[in-house]
């Protein structure tokens, strides 16, 4: 256990932005810190809706099943008994924007929420294809970093086989008792949530980015047509080239809008059968290597 706290972090290869967990006296930092990400997770959805709503991207059915999801994985993990009962909410209140009344802005507030990932030798997630055929554990492979190691499998949507024998790894190596099997479970859902949320803050950054770059060519393209009508001679033709650039520019502008617009949706689609898949997984996890704890003592 004495690597645990830096395995949570390091190992997983995922930071939360906007400070660490904070450090309380009623749990585990593994319960501290998955309580912690699902509270940036749902306000990471409440950015979404406000986004939808202010830009009117026809988003309102993935964003209330990715919603519905992640309520019913909480649910989840309160009746495993890996997460106290209303704990999350508590967290995302005292989180910056936790409160109901940012729904009414549609910018976020200076220092919005974000989860980040600083993925270990890499600068993005590696997509599951680049995931080895077999997942072996080196020689003096940690549980921490197994766990991590399976929260990406998981995350990156690798093949159940693929999950399943990584699954059967770590509960076979389980030695010690129930709380060190919960933060293990604890901390592979820790990782699984948060690469999955980075996936979303991409996603949603992109649509905002898109949103807020084209109000601005919007902007000046006004401007600039203002300026032809009282401009002449070569003033005049120099601007209206301007404006025909800009033109262009703001095209260009709406189809990277569209995709944007696409690639949030499919990552909102994804959020609920990937949280439903991670509780199958945490729950098999936790009962496969309580079950070989229980063998090991003659029980």
């Amino acid at each position: 256990m004495q690597t645990r706290t830096r395995s949570l972090l390091a190992a997983t290869g995922c930071v939360l932005l906007l400070g660490a967990p904070a450090v309380r006296g009623d749990g585990s930092r593994a319960e501290q810190a998955l309580t912690e990400v699902l509270a940036r997770h749902r306000l990471l959805l409440r950015e979404t809706e406000v986004q939808v709503s202010s830009g009117g991207g026809g988003l309102g059915a993935e964003l209330a099943l990715a919603q519905a999801g992640l309520a019913a994985f909480e649910a989840s993990l309160v009746e495993r008994e890996l997460l106290p009962p209303e704990a999350v909410a508590r967290t995302m209140a005292s989180l910056p924007g936790g409160s109901a009344a940012r729904l009414s802005d549609p910018r976020p507030a200076a220092g919005p929420s974000r989860i980040a990932a600083s993925v270990v030798a890499e600068k993005a997630p590696a997509h599951v294809s680049a995931a080895p055929a077999v997942v072996s554990a080196p020689s003096g492979d940690s549980a921490d970093a197994g766990a991590a190691r399976l929260g990406r499998l998981v995350a990156d949507g690798a093949p159940e086989p693929l999950v399943e024998r990584e699954v059967e790894r770590l509960a076979g190596a389980a030695t010690g008792n129930a709380s060190e099997v919960r933060e293990l479970v604890q901390e592979m859902i820790f990782v699984a949530v948060a690469r999955t949320a980075v996936e979303l803050q991409r996603a949603l950054d992109a649509v905002r980015q898109n949103a807020e770059l084209r109000a601005a060519l919007r902007a000046e393209l006004r401007r600039l047509r203002g300026a032809v009508a009282v401009a002449s001679g070569e003033l005049r033709e120099s601007l209206a080239r301007n404006a025909v650039e800009l033109e262009s520019r703001l095209r260009d502008a709406g189809d990277d809008a569209h995709r944007a617009d696409v690639g949030l949706r499919e990552r909102l689609r994804d959020q609920e059968p990937l949280l439903r898949n991670l509780a199958r997984v945490g729950a098999a996890l936790q009962d496969r290597a309580m079950a070989a704890i229980r063998a090991s003592d003659g029980g």
